[in-house]
């Protein structure tokens, strides 16, 4: 009797133990880890049943924060021991720094549990600030090069992430590419601004030296079935012919003959392409040419 008795006890203990991982994962403990077990007048019989039981009850309390799923009876799976997840028992002070050891760790900071990181150098870096990235992480050092001595980000008061404002307030040329500021980027760049306009002539070629607008009046006055009008070209032939503007047309009506119009016309030029202005038509005027280059 006494092995069907074994083998019912130890059907019963892997239902128990199968039914106990999946309690682990959300319950307290249901197997007893304890250092003064088994006594010494425990009958010999009960030790496989303590040496299970310690068996089960380590699996059970790794598998709150790593994966150690039975497959059967083993814990065998080929992810066995990959964490679920990392949770920290209560924050700690500092620990005490030690040549080639660091330390991840929760830190009360104002009654708080924050994530905090500690090198063997003792230097500690606090990771979250209430439930958010801690943008105090951002020190020069993390930023900067051998070369780089002026950063716009630098380190402030308790190691917070500050604007350097004389850097920023600067537009001088000679800043390196990592502190220009805002406005020395716009002055540089700046190829929406308009600048100065340039007068140009008629009839004429012209390369542009920079990208930029030409801006055309014209006054046309209709003469009855003749075209009139006023063209802006521009291509890359020396002489170009591709039109990029027009205004102007054809009077169809004798009684609309004389009828003065006036045309603004505005056109922008790509740097380097040639441009040129022409009129079609006796009584197709040009007023005013004049070509604004971004500067």
């Amino acid at each position: 009797m006494s092995r069907y008795k074994g083998e019912i006890m130890n059907k019963k203990y892997l239902i128990a133990a199968a039914f106990g991982f999946i309690l682990s994962l959300c319950v307290a403990f249901v197997y007893t880890l304890d250092t003064a077990t088994p006594v010494g007048t425990d009958a010999p019989s009960t030790l496989d049943d303590k040496d299970r039981e310690t068996k089960s009850a380590f699996t059970e309390r790794l598998n709150v924060d790593h994966f150690f799923s039975l497959t059967g009876t083993a814990v065998s799976d080929a992810a066995t021991g990959q964490h679920r997840q990392i949770e920290f028992y209560g924050p700690i002070t500092k620990p005490t720094s030690a040549t080639n050891k660091s330390w991840l760790y929760a830190k009360d900071v104002s009654a708080k549990a924050e994530l905090h990181w500690e090198d063997e150098d003792g230097d500690e870096i606090q990771f979250t600030s209430g439930g958010v990235f801690n943008i105090g992480l951002l020190t020069s050092a993390t930023i900067t090069t051998p070369t780089l001595t002026s950063p716009v980000i630098n380190t402030g008061v308790s190691g917070t992430a500050v604007l350097d404002e004389d850097t920023m307030a600067s537009d001088s040329a000679t800043q390196l590419a990592t502190q220009q500021s805002i406005k020395a980027y716009i002055a540089s760049q700046a190829t929406d601004a308009i600048g100065a306009g340039v007068s140009k002539n008629k009839d004429t070629n012209y390369t542009a030296a920079t990208s930029g607008t030409v801006v055309v009046e014209a006054t046309i006055t209709w003469t009855y079935n003749t075209e009139e009008y006023v063209t802006v070209l521009s291509d890359d032939l020396a002489t170009p012919t591709t039109v990029v503007g027009k205004v102007g047309g054809k009077c169809v009506r004798a009684d609309s003959q004389n009828n003065i119009v006036y045309h603004t016309l505005t056109v922008p030029i790509i740097k380097d392409k040639q441009y040129r202005i022409e009129d079609t038509g006796a009584t197709a005027v040009i007023n005013d040419i004049t070509f604004y280059p971004n500067q």
